[in-house]
Order: structure tokens, then sequence, then C-alpha cells
């Protein structure tokens, strides 16, 4: 072997090693679709009544754990807590492991420990045997699964009295006899337990939408849920927004999306052409001198003359330097020709500005303004906007 293909070869085997170490998954092969919507389960165990069912129950106990474990493994449960996880939770519900087989209590069990499905069996004395009862719940149901499993015990008693010469079997084959039937009690349970869940996807635009689920709150905004199979109500709601309904159905080992689309609330406050009112119902029965255009109009005439003033000092100055200059006369001085230009400008400010005074004041003071609506987004003959109209009082 070249010295290359051996490194490369070294190489490849440790880093197999490593990812194993690790708990890598370098298959080539994807995940399976049903390991990523399998349950979660919880184990209460085997509960003995009695202690001539302790020792079976034990084996019982043993067997099943080492079952559970290795279906998930191959995926069938994506979590699986065992009787030390389980009863600290029954403690708190106040419950013994043998009470604990209605729906109420699996159902309180199950949302304790967070998860899918609940597991739980008890041994009971049944004449010379036993009889294994096993109680499934899964919340799709109307009541929990039930199987059960009996001992041979009184069969071999019914097939050997009043015979002579029959043998009892002996009690290593009664035992395996009885694991037997307590195993196909135990898979029949565990198909029923093992169905996979379905994927809700909630895609939604608005990230504060409050998405419920059939009364429940499971997210908000855009998410994804595993769910029991069944049909759902949905409902989202968020601030501003009208809201969604639609109805669900979640099916094993399927995805399900849904894409809340949420409309905007119409305003509360309705436009209304019926709100108006007058800045001053009283205004047209003021006095000239008491309404604010009379001494706007009464300060442009003030401008307008002082306007008018400085026009003819700049015409007197302009004059006279023209009638210096007819009689060769060395006429008006720098000073005095720049201060005639600077009144001209002044006369042409204070003129025209004086006169748009007078303008604005008189119309201040003899025009009144119209009524104006209330509130500036009212409807008016179905244009909104700001109305206003202007009412002549001269």
């Amino acid at each position: 072997m070249r010295p290359y293909l051996f490194v490369v070869c070294l190489f490849g085997w440790l880093a197999q090693a490593q990812a194993q170490e690790l708990e890598l998954d370098l298959s080539d092969e994807p995940p399976s679709s049903s390991s990523r919507f399998a349950p979660s389960l919880a184990f209460t165990g085997i509960h003995p009544v009695g202690n001539r069912q302790a020792e079976r129950a034990k084996h019982l106990n043993a067997e099943f754990q080492r079952e559970l474990t290795a279906a998930t493994q191959a995926g069938r449960f994506s979590r699986l807590l065992g009787p030390q996880e389980v009863l600290p939770a029954l403690k708190t519900l106040q419950k013994t492991p043998s009470e604990c087989k209605d729906k109420a209590c699996l159902e309180s069990l199950a949302a304790t420990l967070g998860v899918d499905r609940v597991l739980s069996g008890a041994l009971t004395p049944s004449g010379p045997g036993s009889l294994l009862t096993l109680w499934g719940y899964d919340s799709t149901m109307a009541q929990p699964t039930t199987e059960t499993a009996e001992s041979p015990e009184r069969e071999q008693k019914q097939q050997t009295s009043g015979f002579t010469g029959l043998v009892k079997p002996s009690k290593t084959k009664t035992e395996a006899e009885f694991l037997a039937r307590a195993r196909s009690a135990f898979h029949r349970m565990t198909a029923t337990l093992d169905a996979g869940l379905g994927k809700l996807v909630v895609d939604a635009v608005e990230s504060s939408a409050q998405v419920s689920l059939s009364g429940k709150e499971i997210g908000r905004g855009s998410f994804e849920t595993l769910l029991e199979r069944g049909r759902y109500s949905l409902l989202a709601e968020a601030e501003g927004f009208l809201p969604f309904n639609t109805e669900v159905h979640i099916q094993p080992n399927k995805v399900e999306l849904v894409k809340v689309l949420l409309v905007a609330k119409p305003l509360d406050k309705p436009f209304s052409s019926r709100a108006w009112k007058s800045p001053d119902p009283d205004r047209k029965n003021k006095p000239i001198y008491a309404r604010p255009g009379f001494y706007v109009a009464l300060a442009g005439l003030a401008a307008m003359g002082t306007g008018v003033y400085f026009g003819l000092t700049a015409k007197s100055i302009e004059k006279r330097a023209v009638d210096e200059n007819k009689n060769n006369i060395l006429g008006i001085t720098r000073k005095e020709a720049n201060q005639a230009k600077l009144y001209a400008l002044l006369a042409n400010i204070l003129v025209g500005g004086g006169g748009a005074m007078v303008a604005g004041g008189t119309i201040w003071m003899f025009v009144a303004p119209g009524k104006v609506a209330e509130n500036p987004l009212d409807d008016v003959d179905g244009q909104i906007g700001v109305v206003m109209g202007i009412g002549g009082t001269f």
C-alpha cells in the first residue's frame, strides 16, 4: 500500500471514531419523516398490588424499559421519561401510580411532564396467578387505551385438576409463557401510542399576532409546533386588525401550513358632515374699530404715507440736481445722491407693502369667514378635508 493511501485511511478512521464519540450522524441516509413527528412518552412503570406480585413486576419493568429505550432509539418516540422522572410529578398531583389511570389524571400528568403520551401499568392478583393491566393515554382518544395479559396459572390448574399423571409445568416455563403474553400486550399498546404527530406551520406577516388553537394560545407571529391529530379551530388576533379564523386538520406525519392574513380595522370614529362651528359667531356685530383688520389697514396707510414722503424727497433731490446742472453750478454732493437712491428704494417698499396691508386689512375688517368643520377630516358631500366658506358682511 502506498504511504499516502495509508494516511488517508487512517485519517478517515479517526474522523469516524471522533464522530461516534460526539454522537454525530455521518450516514448518507436522511432521517425518516416519521421520526421527525415522533411523540414523547412517559412510562410510570408496572406497579404491583400485594407482595406476591413484586418479583414479577420487577422483571416486567426491566423488560419494558429495555423495549421502550430501543423504540426511542429507533425513532418511534422522540423522548422517553422513566419511572424515576414520573414519580415526582405524581407526588405533585397527590396521586399514586395505581390511582392515576383515568383520563383526567393521565392528562394532568402529561401536561406536568410536558409529554404527548403516557404508559402506565399494574400487576394484580388473579386467582393463583397475576393479571397485567396497561393503560395508554393519548389526548385524541375519549378514554385511555387498555390492554391486559393474564399469567397461565389458572389455566394450568384447570388442566391438571382431576387428572392423574399430568405434570404441572415448571416455574421457569410458567414465567416464560407469562412474559410472552405480557410482551404481546405491551407491543399492542406501544403500537397504539407511537402514532406520529402532525406539524402546524403558521406564517404570519404581523409579528405581534397572537395565535390560539381551540381557545389555547400556542404562539405569536410565525412559528411551527407539533400537534396531535385532529381538527382544530385557529384564531389569530393583533391590535388594530380584524380577527382571523380558520379550521386546520392535523394528520399524522404531515405538515399543515396556515397563512395568517390580517385585515386592518376601520377607523373607530366615522366621518360626519353635521359637526360645524363658527369661530366667532358675533363677529359681524362688532364695530369697525374693534376688528383687527382695521388696525392692519391703518398701519398700511401709515406705511404708504411714509413711502410717499420718501418718494417726494428723492424727487426733490433729483430736481435740484437737474436745475443746478443747467445753471452750470457744481451740483449736489455724493452723499445727497446716495440719499436720494435710498429714499427712492424705501418709497417703493413702503408704498407697495402698505398697499398690501391696506387691502388685506380691509378684507379682514369687512369680510367674515364662514363656518369651519369641527373635525379637519370630516366628510362633506363625499369629500374629505377642511371646508371653509366666505360670507360677506359689507
